[in-house]
């Protein structure tokens, strides 16, 4: 057992559900009793509470980085959701201590007719970065990003990967004490991935918890000690990364 003071997120019986449109009969999506259908108006189409996380419990340390595996719509984005306190479970509590940074979607976090330099500054506003640290924090995150030389041009004209590197300069720059982080590390080129893994190894041991939510299990198994592992909203496995990731691969070839 870990004090009270070693844990950075405790979550407990978390259940959170999404309404789908789709029609459906007998057991719902993850083969549960729990959904509740009815119809928007008469002779509308069937709602469904599809149940995105099903009875979740965990608690994480400090100091420590967590990957969370599972398929597409396993519940892996609307855990990190739950953790940044962006969405609120409709059952169980969920206690997060610390400044948590999500880096959640690109789409949300940049602002397209902005520059670089524009958008670095607006984020750490937006991230309350100190006033006296601001200029240091953008400085360092512009060189982080290794984009010096387009930092002056509107984010419209950046690639899908040169957005990345700009979100995720800043937001491992202004020393986060919770990063959560969605697909988003393990893309790119191989430069920039090495870079943002030295980042992430260096703001553990600096006691920085980080949550990383990837289908790229080496990065996974390079990054990360300990895994959860979730299906259909419920937990299936957690514990240290060789044994978790062990079990998931010999589940995807049956």
């Amino acid at each position: 057992m870990h004090s009270p003071d070693e844990i950075a997120i405790d979550l407990r019986d978390i259940w959170v559900k999404y309404a789908s449109d789709r029609k459906r009969t007998g057991a719902n999506l993850f083969g549960t009793s729990r959904s509740r259908q009815h119809a928007h108006q008469r002779g509308g189409p069937a709602t469904t509470d599809l149940w995105a996380l099903q009875g979740l419990s965990v608690s994480l340390r400090k100091g420590t980085a967590t990957g969370l595996i599972g398929r597409n719509g396993a519940g892996k984005s609307t855990l990190l959701r739950v953790i940044a306190g962006i969405l609120p479970p409709h059952r169980g509590s969920a206690h997060v201590t610390g400044r948590v940074t999500p880096l959640l979607a690109l789409s949300g976090s940049l602002a397209e007719p902005l520059t670089g330099w524009e958008n670095l500054r607006r984020m750490a506003i937006l991230r309350q970065v100190p006033t006296r640290q601001r200029e240091a924090v953008i400085q360092d995150a512009g060189r982080f990003s290794g984009l010096a030389e387009r930092l002056e041009d509107p984010v419209r004209t950046f690639s899908s990967g040169m957005k990345l590197r700009l979100a995720f300069s800043l937001a491992t720059t202004s020393e986060p004490e919770i990063l959560l982080l969605d697909e988003i590390v393990g893309t790119g080129d191989k430069d920039f991935q090495a870079r943002s893994s030295k980042r992430i190894r260096d703001l553990v041991s600096g006691s920085a918890t980080v949550v990383v939510a990837s289908h790229s299990l080496s990065f996974i198994e390079e990054m990360c000690p300990h895994v959860l592992w979730i299906e259909g909203g419920i937990p299936r496995m957690a514990g240290e990364t060789p044994n978790v990731l062990s079990r998931y691969r010999e589940s995807r070839e049956q």
